[in-house]
């Protein structure tokens, strides 16, 4: 081939590339049919969301209306739910912009083929005495989110999946899973009543107002509470309660949900004596029925999460039945069975001296001792309220302000002795352990 008839063939192809590329530039972008939702941002509103007083909805859910007293949302007619404020914020800012992924059709004379209809699922909000209408058809397939139309322009758009969060669900979508607002640092008593298990019946009450908090059980008798197992199995439990499902509203039997004679009651107050109280049922699968106590509501939560309602009262209590500073204590005469022991502090001078009986001991050997005594009462158990038992023994304690305290041992069985400190407590321990003592002292 000749050379001039290579030029004229390259030639004619530049001019063809040339041509197509024009063409291909100068022809109208058509949309992608996967676009999506985000790469285009529409505004349908510009709102003040402070001005948006109810949201009302109309769905497959029911029908519901969200009102705006004060700063606070409430369902409308029904004061006794509770909302998740936050959440319902997020819903009016969204409405107050209405943004859209894109424009799907200008003036659908044919809403149906997007499943927008009047009657259909709507949202209605109010802005003063402005009210808007969202009405929200089928899912958009492939993109996500669904086809809206508002104030009946018939122009059609899609409403994100990422906004459509909530804008179809029920009234309980809305609902705050938490009943109560108090946190562990602020509850001061705490009450469990169980109707199956006496045992787990008992009342704490917080001693310091500052620090970590304290415990005492008040009942069924006054001790020393283990304030660090309290704070760990009993108040950081409770602050865990929340609403795993909203199970029904007023419901005509309770005794379905194993309500009308519920297995324990939960009592709380926090420090601005507001008093919580809730009702525990029966159970399905993994999670229990409760309600408030006094309220026909009821909710479902995670048994695993109240298992704290089983702990017995014996488990919170200080082991140790007799906790006096050895510093505090003048001397200590224990008279058990046949044998007699007396521990003795005395000043010789400026010095002090340690004896048991007329023999003088080190105060290594004194401290020792008085330890001893404490382990042997610490308890094993609490006994029946009714539980007696037969004078075995006692531990006199001579306090150095002058004071007395007594120690009796009723032998219950032959295994068991019942303590009395002071004539108060109802609490056992093992024989074997005093018999240890008298062995070692």
């Amino acid at each position: 081939m000749s050379q001039s008839k290579k030029i004229l063939i390259y030639a004619a192809i530049a001019v063809v590339l040339v041509a197509a590329y024009l063409l291909i530039t100068m022809l109208p972008k058509q949309e992608s049919a996967q676009e999506q939702p985000g790469e285009e941002t529409i505004h349908l509103l510009d709102l003040d969301a402070e001005q948006i007083s109810r949201v009302y909805f109309s769905n497959s859910e029911g029908d519901y209306a969200l009102v705006k007293s004060g700063d606070e949302w409430k369902v409308e007619g029904k004061d006794y739910m509770v909302l998740e404020q936050e959440l319902v914020k997020t819903l009016v800012s969204d409405l107050s912009r209405l943004t859209m992924a894109r424009e799907i059709e200008k003036g659908a004379s044919d809403l149906s083929k997007y499943g927008i209809a009047p009657d259909g699922n709507r949202i209605e909000f109010t802005e003063g005495d402005a009210v808007h209408t969202l009405l929200i058809g089928d899912e958009v397939k492939g993109n996500g989110g669904n086809y809206v139309m508002l104030d009946f322009s018939n122009d059609v758009y899609q409403y994100s999946e990422f906004y459509m969060s909530g804008k179809l669900s029920g009234i309980n979508y809305y609902r705050s899973s938490q009943l109560f607002k108090t946190n562990g640092e602020d509850i001061r008593t705490v009450s469990v009543q169980q109707n199956k298990n006496g045992s787990s019946t008992y009342e704490l009450q917080r001693t310091n107002e500052e620090g970590t908090p304290s415990w005492k059980i008040v009942r069924p008798y006054e001790r020393e509470g283990n304030s660090d197992k309290i704070n760990k199995d009993i108040i950081n439990k409770i602050i865990e309660i929340k609403v795993e499902d909203f199970v029904a509203d007023f419901p005509d039997d309770l005794s379905q949900y194993g309500l009308d004679v519920p297995w324990a009651t939960l009592t709380f107050t926090d420090k601005e004596n507001q008093t919580y109280s809730f009702e525990f049922g029966g159970t399905k699968g993994e999670a229990t029925y409760f309600k408030p106590a006094g309220q026909n509501i009821v909710y479902a939560v995670s048994t695993e999460k109240i298992s704290f309602l089983q702990i017995p009262s014996d488990d919170l209590m200080t082991k140790l039945l007799y906790t006096e500073n050895i510093e505090n204590i003048a001397s200590i005469r224990l008279e058990i069975g046949d044998k007699t022991v007396a521990l003795t502090e005395k000043q010789n001078g400026d010095a002090v001296e340690y004896y048991k009986d007329d023999t003088r001991i080190t105060d290594t050997e004194y401290s020792s001792a008085y330890t001893a005594i404490m382990k042997a009462l610490s308890l094993d158990g609490t006994a029946a309220p009714d539980q007696s038992g037969t004078a075995a023994g006692l531990i006199l304690i001579q306090k150095k302000d002058g004071s007395t305290d007594n120690i009796k041992l009723l032998q219950m069985d032959s295994r068991q002795y019942l303590v009395k400190v002071n004539g108060e407590g109802q609490f056992w321990i093992s024989k074997t352990k005093i018999d240890e003592l008298l062995n070692s002292i």
